[in-house]
């Protein structure tokens, strides 16, 4: 079997899942939302309401204006907010999501009741669709709506619907190592990828680990997968920084999957830690690794 060529960059780490705009404007303006997700069932044609609280702890009065957004997550596994994101139209809920009310004030200490509607059309065809509700807070009030005007939302709520009785149908499509960043940049290390592969029109929520085993086979780093949800029909990337410092020598990273009371999934790739050669060690400080070919399971 013919050697791959050996991965030499070096990466920087990276969050595996989180909302940065969240984070940083709730220190900013002090407020949170609940529940950030809300999960729900409903016939295609069927009428749902429920409700978000927003609390607020800022010293001043807060004034917000709410709307429906798209959702994904992207190759970084990262989720991203938008009010378009093209590649989601088809199974986005953001056109039949209603807030109410649109544009309100809060105080330092309040509790502001927001309730949404779901208005799925009649004719709607059964699966998953995920949208968000975004709230942003104005610097003046009134003001006017265009969209150049308006800030990026301060804080989110996920909804996910799901129409009729649409079946789950996940694998694991692949696992890699891969570097994150170049040498041009601070060498941090190497990350694990497992993309998860979802065929049906179901979103999930994969439950699992990702482990590092050493030649006699054991396990000497083990991280659970993040809660990420696999969207409908598309390819998921679930990121796993390396955190053990590898001697070289031989490695089997293997991933283990369940989705729901489905059967476990297992895949496995063989992993060879090379010895930089004294010209590149200056170059390539951390680890070179030497992807085989996966195990076939």
């Amino acid at each position: 079997m013919r050697k791959p060529q050996l991965l030499r960059d070096v990466f920087v780490f990276g969050a595996l899942f989180g909302i940065a705009t969240t984070s940083s404007a709730y220190a900013q303006v002090g407020l949170a939302l609940a529940p950030a997700r809300a999960e729900l069932s409903v016939k295609a044609g069927e009428q749902r309401t429920g409700s978000l609280k927003l609390f607020s702890q800022s010293e001043q009065a807060v004034h917000l204006k709410g709307e429906a957004l798209d959702f994904q997550i992207d190759e970084s596994a990262t989720a991203r907010y938008e009010r378009d994101l093209p590649r989601e139209k088809a199974v986005s809920c953001k056109n039949w999501l209603i807030l109410n009310p649109m544009e309100s004030e809060i105080k330092k200490g309040e509790v502001l009741n927001v309730s949404y509607t779901i208005r799925p059309p009649a004719q709607l065809a059964e699966g998953s669709y995920a949208c968000a509700a975004g709230f942003t807070t104005l610097p003046n009030w009134p003001q006017q709506q265009e969209p150049e005007n308006r800030g990026a939302p301060t804080v989110l709520a996920t909804v996910f619907v799901t129409i009729g009785n649409p079946s789950v149908s996940g694998s694991i499509k692949e696992l890699k190592v891969e570097p994150v960043g170049s040498k041009t940049r601070t060498p941090a290390g190497w990350r694990a990828v497992v993309v998860v592969q979802n065929s049906g029109t179901m979103y999930f929520r994969p439950k699992g680990t990702f482990e590092i085993l050493n030649a006699e086979g054991s396990i000497i780093e083990s991280l659970d997968f993040p809660s990420l949800p696999v969207l409908r029909q598309r390819d998921q990337r679930f990121i796993f920084p390396i955190h053990t410092a590898l001697n070289p020598g031989s490695y089997r990273f293997r991933v283990r999957m369940q989705i729901g009371d489905k059967p476990v999934q297992e895949k496995t790739t063989n992993v060879v830690v090379d010895v930089p050669s004294p010209a590149k060690t200056a170059e390539y400080p951390f680890p070179v690794f030497s992807a085989e070919q996966p195990i076939r399971n």
